[in-house]
């Protein structure tokens, strides 16, 4: 679910680059760019130096690709730009490519979308944004790919449709809290997928999915993705977003009205004759459509008149009455008791229906926080634009002020409400609840369109305002002309310089206005990567007692299957070469009790990887086990149902937990039946989700100092149905002190 309040790549290097108007498109340059960067360039990625974005000056764009002509498609035109420069882009032999959604810019231009396909299937958030102009000239192109090296397994899917559909039903339903048969599920077929080029922190690498949409209830729609070789949930996010013909329903503080049948009020109905939230949601949402259409002429949310559908005063079954929130569900919008009553909590909400259906940002991570920001940014003018309660000048960037609980972001100061207001900010949140943070790093982009609109001086930066209008334009062209699915901070950074470009000599914008945007990218610092992941430190000199990185193979490990030393060759088919360095690693994969043939049906179970020989613990108070690793646990709302736990022993009878119970997480229990839950369930453990590889050190107790002792890695697992995870990857390890 996309609610409206909160729940609770690769670092890019710039190159100068000449981009040329002949069929040609970079040669390198030995002069950097300008800081404001208004010129024609290219920008590459640090790993592989493959080109990401290419931009124009306003006016020159390049020439049409050989063989298109004026009176060509824009798509021949886009894909035949694209296929010319294959190589800048980086896209290998067994790359293909097809033009997809097409899009009319508020200039004339026409941005097509190109996808990416390896071996026929298509990448997820492997995407280009060409935007040409009425001659087929190329205006710009931006996204990215995934090069044919990182992809050595796509296209085995060894897992068949009906298990991946019955994975991603069980999972879903779980989390419901119902049983898999009351929930739907649609299958979209096999899909390339790297959390690395959609900006999450899942384990990376790229491996081929099943994708499976599953909704229940009209409240519930997710996204689910699983691996066609083992069958494991490998990523999930929702894809209900937290949102002039016009129908509104009026739930009457109950569960039902969604999705919406039985009409209070349809367009030109009575509204007076109203209660006050019916007349709010009709006002608000028309509101809406009117300022989408006087600003850019779009036609409703998809810009063909869709109609606008609303439920006030639900209950969310699960939450009960009344229910403080607003939601998109991808075809209307709901509202709990008093949520219609801001106009521009209902613009928000409306504008995640326009974004789906131009960039498709995904919801999830530093593309999610975008996703919303565009959101607050939209719903905000709205709110500028609209006589309504709370327009006093201290709640000019304040979102929601109206509703019952007050206002719940402030874009012109995000700190006021714990967002970040620049990457670099303390409050920039690392962690993977709210898919990835996705209401809180939103204050980035809102606080970067408030300096835009309004002006200000912010982190060293003064920047003189635009006003609605001019910052208006340029996000609706960054959003539905340049940005892909898979779009970062980074990028978003690169489209609102592109996209002020794009519009120079329209609105009254003009190069001087595009120095301004380039400040209040600075001021922000789009520009800078984050990570989620934090490495522990050990001091700066080791005397090792035991060390293994694995590339000599697991001569020293003793395994008990599903663990694998090394992870390849496995009995599984499954690449698990996932290593910190080199080549090798350990691998334990995350299966459910039920599925071992030692186990009784429906009984946990746990297994581990030990040392064959014992280690000598160095007699010092500083002695410490340090190992690199990444965990994908099963795990899902907030709730682990699977973890991993490091231990020793004296004797490899008696087992000890090295780390004393203070891991990371907690892990869930599922029924009261014992046998059914994790033996670490109620227990602290390596559980969820890692955010990829991170280096992890503790001190051995003061009993195994001086001694000689066996070190075990141990997944325990509740018995679930058919829902498996990746589980644990291992490497580095090493026993030590302090010297």
């Amino acid at each position: 679910m996309r609610p409206l309040t909160r729940t609770t790549a690769a670092a890019g290097m710039i190159l100068a680059l000449t981009v040329s108007t002949a069929t040609g498109l970079v040669s390198t340059s030995s002069a950097a760019p300008s800081d404001e960067g208004f010129g024609a360039r290219a920008e590459v990625h640090g790993e592989g130096g493959v080109v990401n974005f290419v931009g124009t000056k306003a006016g020159k764009p390049l020439a049409p690709p050989k063989g298109i002509r004026a009176s060509s498609s824009p798509k021949t035109a886009a894909r035949a730009f694209v296929e010319q420069h294959a190589n800048e882009f980086g896209l290998g032999r067994r790359s293909e490519v097809k033009a997809d959604r097409v899009h009319e810019q508020v200039t004339g231009n026409t941005t097509v979308r190109v996808v990416q396909e390896i071996d026929g299937v298509e990448v997820l958030g492997g995407e280009l944004a060409v935007q040409l102009d009425e001659d087929n000239r190329i205006v710009s192109a931006s996204g990215e790919v995934l090069p044919d090296a990182s992809t050595p397994n796509v296209g085995r899917a060894t897992v068949g449709q009906a298990v991946a559909v019955r994975s991603a039903k069980a999972y879903v339903a779980r989390g419901a809290g119902v049983k898999p048969s009351q929930v739907t599920a649609v299958y979209e077929g096999l899909k390339v997928y790297d959390p690395s080029i959609i900006g999450s922190d899942k384990l990376p690498g790229a491996r081929t999915v099943h994708a499976v949409e599953v909704s229940y209830s009209d409240h519930v729609r997710r996204q689910v993705f699983v691996d066609a070789q083992l069958g494991a949930i490998v990523d999930a996010f929702d894809e209900i977003h937290a949102a002039k013909n016009r129908r509104v329903c009026d739930a009457g503080n109950t569960p039902n009205g969604v999705p919406c049948s039985n009409s209070v009020l349809t367009e030109g109905g009575n509204v007076n004759a109203m209660n006050a939230e019916v007349r709010q949601a009709y006002t608000y949402s028309g509101a809406t459509y009117d300022w989408f259409k006087a600003q850019f002429n779009r036609d409703s949310i998809d810009g063909k008149g869709m109609p606008l559908v609303s439920t006030v005063r639900y209950c969310d079954p699960d939450s009960g009455c009344p229910y403080a929130n607003a939601f998109w569900n991808g075809s209307q919008m709901t509202y709990g008791a008093g949520y219609a009553s801001a106009d521009d909590v209902v613009g928000h909400e409306l504008a995640h229906g326009v974004t789906e259906r131009s960039s498709r940002l995904f919801y999830s991570y530093q593309s999610g926080a975008i996703n919303e920001s565009i959101s607050d940014i939209f719903g905000e003018f709205v709110d500028l634009a609209t006589s309504s309660p709370n327009d006093a000048a201290a709640d000019r960037w304040k979102l929601g002020e109206s509703l019952p609980i007050g206002a719940i972001r402030n874009m012109a100061n995000p700190n006021q409400f714990n967002q970040p207001a620049r990457m670099n900010d303390p409050l920039y949140y690392r962690g993977r609840g709210d898919n990835g943070g996705v209401h809180y790093n939103s204050g980035v982009g809102n606080k970067a369109a408030s300096l835009m609109t309004d002006g200000g001086s912010f982190n060293g930066q003064t920047v003189s305002g635009l006003g609605v209008t001019k910052t208006a334009a340029i996000w609706y062209e960054a959003n539905t002309g340049i940005l892909t699915s898979a779009s970062d901070y980074q990028d978003l950074a690169r489209a609102l310089r592109q996209a002020c470009k794009n519009l120079v000599g329209t609105k009254g914008i003009s190069y001087s206005n595009c120095t301004q945007v380039d400040k209040a990218v600075k001021a922000t610092q789009m520009d800078i990567a984050r990570s989620n992941a934090k490495d522990m430190k050990t001091c700066k000199k080791v005397k090792w007692s035991f060390s293994d990185g694995l590339e000599k193979g697991g001569k020293k490990w003793k395994a008990q299957r599903p663990w694998f030393a090394p992870g390849n060759p496995n009995n599984l088919g499954f690449d698990a070469t996932y290593a910190s360095t080199g080549k090798k690693n350990l691998w334990g994969f995350d299966r459910p009790g039920n599925w071992f043939p030692d186990s009784k049906k429906g009984k946990s179970k746990d297994y581990s990887v030990r040392t064959k020989k014992k280690v000598k613990v160095p007699k010092h108070k500083s002695s410490f086990l340090r190992f690199k690793h990444a965990y994908l646990f099963d795990t899902d709302n907030g709730k682990n149902y699977d973890g991993g736990r490091v231990e020793y022993s004296l004797n490899g009878k008696k087992w000890f937990d090295v780390f004393k119970g203070k891991y990371p997480n907690k892990v869930h229990k599922v029924s009261a039946k014992k046998s059914l839950n994790s033996k670490f369930a109620g227990k602290r453990a390596f559980a969820g989700e890692s955010g990829g590889y991170r280096t992890t050190v503790v001190k051995f107790p003061k009993k195994a100092r001086g001694k000689k002792v066996f070190v075990r890695f141990r997944i325990a697992t509740e018995a679930s149905v058919n829902i498996y995870a990746l589980g644990w990857f291992i490497d580095d390890i090493g026993v030590g002190r302090c010297k």
